[in-house]
């Protein structure tokens, strides 16, 4: 089917279909269509042969197989008597085949793949679950005793992936949006100074898929696991009609707890202190709505297999973009009793992110000589055009963290975190400008 180009195949992935006049996988391929087929079949004496309705992909006759049906080959037939028998029945199966898409196992929800999701998830989410979960998956509420606090104050947030979803469906791979998912959400509670307690997540498909909804439920739990957080519940919802087929959305939910008075929320943030910024690997879940615009990949998928050596050896576009976004609550569990203030960096950049952290008539100011900015965003700045401003308005730039403390402390942050760079300092803010960057 080399009349559909990659665009159309992406962005209809699922959706089209082609009807083949023989058994497929015998007698396809490159050159078998029409006349060609029928006579290969007489030629190896095949006895029957039939029509195959099948996805479309970028491959001759290669989609995975939605219906066949037999057609037999007699003794006496001729190409010309062949052909007209199984062109007949072709038309037949269409209608047929179409029919029965309206059958629950099709068009509704499909219960025994709900099913075997479920039993799937059990196994990945065990390791996750520590002795404050009680009850296990599949229960009407997730229970979670909450101990060890003398003043607790529960944090909660909530966040998605956003259109790096669509990377993962034109690249077919789910294995690391999982992970977004958590860390994206852990993240941010992490700079109120919480521990995360427990995670929940909500997956929206059009149609179950279960090894697609297993490989993202394996990389959530990879990343709670990680974090010290319970997977501790969720929802998978069939929405035929809603979602077009291999599409999906999903949103997560984590609640953790902090003492109160070791509440992290800016409010001891003076001019002087000391501005620490940990590294970030690339865009992590934000800008991928201008990357797909910028760089033209609804149109052109297969820029994303491009190798592209100033991101490393043998790394594609796809593979960098791709990356998951990383958890920062391991390296800043030991370091938050000296710490005045925090701010995760995601959508808006450091321009938007820096300022909800900062107290009244303070400013921050960021000296990006300081720290390195990954390749994947100069890339991305010299292939679009895009402004300086733009960019840090945009992206995280390579900083994915920020810390802010009294300068004497700053060492001591830095030694538990080696990864870890000054960036900048708080100031006075004398013109509104609460975010400077030279």
């Amino acid at each position: 089917m080399r009349l559909l180009g990659p665009a159309t195949l992406a962005r209809y992935r699922g959706r089209i279909f082609n009807s083949h006049p023989a058994l497929l996988p015998k007698f396809g391929g490159k050159g078998m269509y029409g006349s060609n087929v029928h006579q290969a079949v007489l030629d190896a004496g095949e006895s029957v042969t039939g029509v195959t309705i099948h996805h479309v992909d970028d491959q001759y006759d290669h989609g995975a197989t939605l219906a066949q049906c037999e057609v037999p080959v007699l003794p006496n037939d001729t190409l010309e008597a062949l052909e007209e028998r199984v062109k007949e029945r072709e038309r037949r199966f269409w209608v047929e085949t179409l029919s029965s898409l309206s059958c629950p196992s099709h068009a509704g929800v499909n219960l025994d793949a709900a099913q075997d999701i479920k039993d799937r998830i059990k196994s990945l989410v065990a390791p996750t679950h520590g002795a404050q979960v009680l009850g296990g998956v599949g229960g009407f509420g997730a229970l979670y005793r909450l101990s060890g606090y003398a003043d607790p104050v529960l944090v909660s947030s909530t966040d998605g992936v956003g259109t790096k979803l669509k990377l993962a469906i034109m690249m077919d791979r789910y294995d690391t949006v999982g992970e977004d998912l958590v860390n994206a959400c852990i993240n941010d509670i992490i700079v109120c100074g919480a521990q995360p307690l427990f995670f929940l997540d909500y997956l929206a498909v059009a149609a179950l898929e279960s090894d697609v909804v297993e490989a993202l439920i394996a990389g959530m739990a990879r990343a709670c696991e990680q974090a010290e957080c319970a997977l501790i519940g969720g929802e998978t919802a069939q929405m035929p009609g809603l979602y077009a087929d291999g599409d999906f959305d999903m949103a997560g939910f984590v609640v953790g707890a902090v003492e109160r008075d070791n509440i992290l929320d800016g409010s001891a943030i003076r001019p002087g202190d000391t501005i620490i910024g940990i590294p970030s690997n690339g865009l992590h879940t934000n800008g991928y709505s201008l990357v797909r615009h910028a760089l033209g990949l609804d149109d052109d998928p297969s820029l994303l297999n491009e190798v592209v050596p100033e991101l490393g050896e043998d790394v594609t576009l796809g593979d960098a973009l791709l990356l998951p976004h990383p958890s920062y609550v391991d390296a800043v569990r030991p370091v938050l009793p000296m710490l005045k203030g925090m701010a995760h960096i995601t959508g808006g950049g450091i321009v938007e992110n820096i300022p909800r952290i900062l107290p009244d008539s303070t400013a921050a100011h960021f000296d990006s000589s300081a720290w390195r900015v990954p390749p994947i965003f100069t890339l991305l700045q010299e292939r679009a055009a895009i402004s300086r401003e733009e960019m840090y308005r945009v992206f995280n730039m390579g900083i994915g963290m920020t810390l802010i403390c009294d300068p004497t402390q700053a060492d001591a942050v830095l030694n538990a975190i080696p990864s870890a760079e000054v960036v900048g300092e708080i100031t006075l803010d004398t013109n509104d400008e609460r975010v400077s960057i030279v």
